[in-house]
């Protein structure tokens, strides 16, 4: 991946945009990059990681992305993205602050104390300032939530934008912190095959005692199972067919004492053919 500071959008339009940059060393690049390439739509002073092959053009050294995403700006960095996402900012309210917090800077604006970022960037504004360091920590916390997310999602082996634009959408900036509370979140998203590797990694990686057990694979079995249903078309499902699909999501093993106890319908009142939400009162034909 390379990484570019965007000077320019040369041009934008409905397939895909082009936008001009310069690389780490300073020299000029453009980059090309259709919609379906890109997480997001690039802006001004954003910090872009780009993939794809780089060839001359007329207009210079071009890159045909096949992918395209935001990064997190650091360093002095940091001063070319604030000048340009707020519209107020300015090159010299951005010094300002890179000057007061240098690399705690990102940190400040994660926090989001809106007082002490307009307190530097403009003190003698006391109703301008809080407005513009608002507006800054909302710029910030949308662009860096995303960002955060394609690299959590990379790290574990997950690269689709399309999957990245979709957790963003429903997720939003928690989305990172929420996938590594909950890997099985991602049931309705991805395969279950992925998921629970995924998922399982996760959870012997953070020291738990019985990761084939916890409560969040099970759940997401679940999930896998109505999911599966659901996409079939069916509404019911009979209790023992349940449990047979339920027992196949996890590998054969049988459910936890605790939890068949749980979960098991007695035959006193109850039904004994679980329904999905939306299912009608009568059971599918076979």
């Amino acid at each position: 991946m390379t990484d570019i500071v965007i000077d320019s959008i040369v041009s934008r339009r409905d397939f895909g945009t082009i936008f001009a940059g310069r690389l780490a060393d300073g020299s000029s690049v453009r980059v090309k990059a259709a919609n379906a390439a890109m997480l997001g739509m690039p802006s001004v002073g954003e910090l872009w990681s780009v993939e794809g092959d780089l060839s001359d053009t007329q207009w210079g050294p071009q890159i045909s992305a096949s992918r395209a995403v935001r990064a997190l700006p650091s360093g002095k960095l940091m001063v070319d993205y604030l000048a340009s996402c707020v519209a107020g900012i300015g090159p010299a309210r951005a010094r300002r602050l890179w000057q007061h917090f240098e690399d705690r800077l990102p940190e400040a604006l994660d926090t989001g104390d809106v007082a002490a970022l307009a307190a530097v960037m403009d003190p003698g504004r006391p109703i301008l300032g809080p407005r513009l360091a608002a507006a800054l920590v909302s710029a910030w916390k949308a662009m860096a939530g995303e960002a955060r997310l394609v690299e959590w999602l990379a790290a574990v082996g997950v690269t689709e934008l399309a999957l990245a634009r979709r957790v963003h959408t429903l997720l939003g900036a928690a989305a990172p912190r929420a996938l590594q509370a909950n890997p099985y979140c991602l049931v309705p998203l991805l395969n279950w095959k992925r998921v629970d590797g995924l998922g399982l990694r996760l959870l012997n990686e953070t020291g738990e005692a019985d990761p084939v057990n916890h409560p969040h694979r099970l759940v997401g079995a679940a999930d896998a199972v109505v999911k599966d249903l659901v996409g079939s078309g069916s509404t019911a499902i009979a209790r023992d067919d349940f449990r047979e699909r339920l027992a196949g999501k996890l590998g054969g093993h049988s459910l936890p004492e605790r939890w068949t106890a749980h979960s098991s319908l007695r035959s006193s009142g109850r039904r004994s053919s679980p329904r999905l939400p939306g299912s009608s009162g009568r059971r599918d034909a076979p």
